[in-house]
C-alpha cells in the first residue's frame, strides 16, 4: 500500500535497456509531452527499420540506401551527427563491415536522441524544398518559404510546412523525396506532429 519511490528504472526496464542499449526508452509519465512522444515514436520506427532490414547481413551498399532515407532526419536533429554518418559511410569498412554497421546505428539512434530545434528542422525543410526549385511556381516558392519561416519563428507547428511539402510532392513527386523519412517518419493517421510545436 506504500508508493514505491518513481526515481530510477524498473527491473524489466532495465534488463530490456542492458540487452539492447539502442532500443527507445522512455518513462511513461514523459510521454505526456508531445514533443517527448513524437521524438520517442520517431525512435521507435527508425529502430524498427533497422531491424528490419538486419535480417541479413548488411553491405556497405545497404549502409548507404538506409541512410539516404535518414539523411534529412539526422540533419534536422543533430548537424554534427549527420557529418559524423557522412564520414563513416565515405568508404566500407571491407575488413570489418559488422563494426561498421554497429558504429552507423549507434551514431543515428544516437542523432535522433537530440532534442529537435526549429532551427535544425528549418534548415531540413528547406533542403527538402530544394527538390522543388523547377516545378514549382514563384509564387508557391513564395509561401514556401514563407511558411517554412513562419515555422522558424514558432508562427506555426512543424505540420504546417511539412503538409505543404507533401502536397506539392504529390504534385511534383520526387523519388528520392519519397523515399525519405523526414517528411513521414511513421503513419500520418497518429497525428503526433499536430501537437509539437
Amino acid at each position: 500500500g506504500n508508493p514505491l519511490p518513481s526515481q530510477g528504472v524498473g527491473i524489466y526496464s532495465n534488463q530490456l535497456m542492458h540487452r539492447d542499449p539502442l532500443l527507445p526508452v522512455e518513462e511513461d509519465g514523459r510521454l505526456h509531452d508531445s514533443a517527448l512522444r513524437e521524438s520517442f515514436i520517431r525512435r521507435v520506427y527508425a529502430y524498427h527499420d533497422w531491424k528490419q532490414l538486419q535480417k541479413s547481413s548488411v553491405s556497405h551498399h545497404q549502409l548507404v540506401q538506409f541512410y539516404s532515407r535518414y539523411k534529412y532526419l539526422v540533419m534536422a536533429h543533430h548537424i554534427d551527427s549527420y557529418k559524423a554518418i557522412g564520414r563513416l559511410l565515405s568508404k566500407p569498412n571491407k575488413t570489418n563491415p559488422a563494426k561498421q554497421a554497429a558504429e552507423f546505428i549507434e551514431l543515428l539512434m544516437t542523432a535522433l536522441k537530440y532534442k529537435q530545434t526549429r532551427k535544425g528542422y528549418s534548415n531540413a525543410l528547406s533542403h527538402v524544398k530544394g527538390y522543388l526549385k523547377r516545378a514549382i511556381t514563384s509564387a508557391q516558392r513564395i509561401l514556401l518559404d514563407n511558411t517554412i519561416e513562419q515555422y522558424r519563428h514558432g508562427e506555426v507547428p512543424l505540420v504546417v510546412p511539412v503538409t505543404l511539402l507533401n502536397h506539392y510532392f504529390s504534385q511534383y513527386p520526387n523519388e528520392y523525396i519519397a523515399k525519405q523519412v523526414f517528411l513521414s517518419a511513421y503513419p500520418s493517421t497518429l497525428g503526433l506532429r499536430n501537437k509539437i510545436s
